[in-house]
């Protein structure tokens, strides 16, 4: 079936009006997800921060304190996961005398009285047990479902960062669990007199209120960009006609013409033409006749760059190989290793590989040695850590990814003999570390850590390079401890 040109530009600003609406209304909605996320996150924080600053702190840390006292003493603890079955009642029915303390219900009174005054979901205190990585409720003012003092959630990943900074308390963010539904939450700290954190004051916000706002915003703003598409729409389509499809018609109408009469020397039925609209229209009409020679010199240059190309594919190869080679320590680099894993990754999803380990190892006290012998030792440094894992891993290749990180893809031998290369590594670190006689930069300290490739668990390369550089980060923590 053939379209008219009339048909098309009309067919064609119908779609993009629609195009632009739909495109319009989809960034809308997360403009406006993200506006109103941002202003809740923004009031549970200051709601947090309230909470925390009218609360009495000294009665916070006595409930604090008795609760943490019982907690101690649990031997066996069941998280929130646990909710609903017998080990988890049998264990928040330890914590039973708890609720019935002055403190405890003076102070879910009050922070029911904020919960409902503020239309809240939930409003809470929690003490983090750092060593268990344990969030313990010590007073849930929920009306419905809420948390007995004494039990716990574990940490998020986000909830990490109240034990680098605790005076940040729990960042906000957003949650969707079995145990408590889908959730914005945050916590701040409470200070007592001498400005010691005595506990944290929580709110959890509703998502589902939060997106119920968002969508009757955007049913307002899907309905005033349809009536304005169909506004545009329509005046586009009349000044489209107007400059576009009648010109185009005359112009189609002298070409007809013009094959028509074939074999007159000399024809001006373009000249005689009356097409001024100022536009590419005019432009083609004047350059019909130079088009083949246009095309022609285009096809030249075509041919010649093509050439040019071909010549120069050995000088890009080369450049190729040196661009992934990183200049310090003369292993891979970075970009090499991003190649390296986009290769596995496709041989993974077609079931072509079966095993392979990533193991990463990091340099400690790099800053150190710069600051206190000069970036021409820190360099000494690194490359002698590089000489290691090369001496150590030499049948798998090895990446510097970062200023003092390293990381190898274990294959074959090494895979096989990965936990004995590691202990092995691991030992000649220790002993140049404990060695007085070498220069303190090459009395060098590493971390390692690695994991192989576990079909059942891993569905791509980053998901086992996140294991093995969580291992290490692990060990480094250890390390630092000591």
């Amino acid at each position: 079936m053939k379209f008219s040109l009339k048909r098309k530009t009309i067919l064609m600003i119908m779609g993009i009006a629609l195009t632009i609406s739909v495109v319009t209304i989809l960034f809308a909605r997360q403009g406006v997800t993200d506006i109103i996320k941002q202003e809740y996150t923004n009031k549970s924080a200051d709601l947090s921060e309230t909470i925390a600053a009218v609360l009495d702190a000294e009665e916070v840390r006595q409930l604090r304190d008795a609760v943490m006292g019982l907690y101690a003493q649990t031997s066996d603890r069941v998280s929130n996961e646990a909710w609903g079955t017998p080990a988890h009642e049998a264990y928040a029915a330890h914590f039973a005398p708890i609720t019935e303390m002055p403190e405890f219900v003076d102070l879910q009174i009050r922070l029911r009285a904020i919960q409902d005054a503020n239309r809240i979901d939930c409003v809470y205190l929690v003490w983090p047990d750092i060593e268990n990585t344990h969030v313990v409720y010590l007073v849930d003012a929920s009306w419905e479902g809420n948390c007995p003092p004494g039990t716990f959630d574990l940490f998020y990943d986000q909830d990490y960062k109240v034990i680098s900074e605790p005076e940040q308390g729990f960042p906000p963010m957003i949650t969707d669990t079995a145990e408590y539904g889908w959730h914005l939450s945050s916590a701040k700290p409470i200070h007592d007199a001498d400005g010691e954190i005595v506990a944290y004051a929580g709110v959890d916000v509703d998502m589902n209120s939060i997106m119920g706002l968002r969508n009757r915003y955007l049913y307002v703003i899907a309905g005033v960009m349809v009536l304005t598409a169909v506004l545009i729409s329509l005046a586009c389509i009349v000044l489209v006609n107007r400059f576009i499809i009648r010109p185009v018609n005359i112009l189609s109408e002298a070409s007809e013409e013009y094959v028509a009469l074939e074999g007159v020397e000399a024809c001006h039925r373009f000249a005689g033409l009356r097409i001024h609209t100022g536009d590419e229209i005019e432009a083609l009409a004047n350059s019909m006749v130079k088009m083949e020679e246009d095309i022609n010199d285009y096809i030249s240059n075509l041919i010649a760059t093509t050439r040019e190309l071909v010549a120069s594919r050995r000088h890009e190869e080369e450049l190729d190989r040196i661009a992934k080679i990183d200049a310090l320590t003369r292993v891979r680099n970075k970009r090499a290793y991003d190649e390296k894993a986009a290769q596995m990754d496709d041989a993974v999803a077609k079931g072509g590989v079966s095993a392979f380990g990533i193991a990463m190892i990091d340099l400690n006290d790099l800053k150190k040695i710069n600051d206190t012998y000069g970036h021409d030792k820190g360099n000494l440094a690194i490359q002698q850590l590089c000489g290691l894992i090369c001496n150590t891993f030499k049948h798998s290749p090895v990446f510097r990814i970062g200023g003092d990180e390293f990381a190898v893809v274990l294959e074959g031998h090494d895979l096989e003999n990965a936990a004995a290369l590691a202990d092995s590594l691991v030992a000649e670190v220790k002993r140049r570390g404990a060695d007085k006689s070498l220069d303190p930069w090459d009395r060098i300290t590493a971390a390692i850590g690695y994991a192989t490739y576990d079909p059942a668990r891993d569905a791509n390369v980053e998901a086992v390079f996140k294991r093995a550089d969580e291992t290490m980060y692990a060990v480094k923590k250890r390390m630092k401890g000591k």
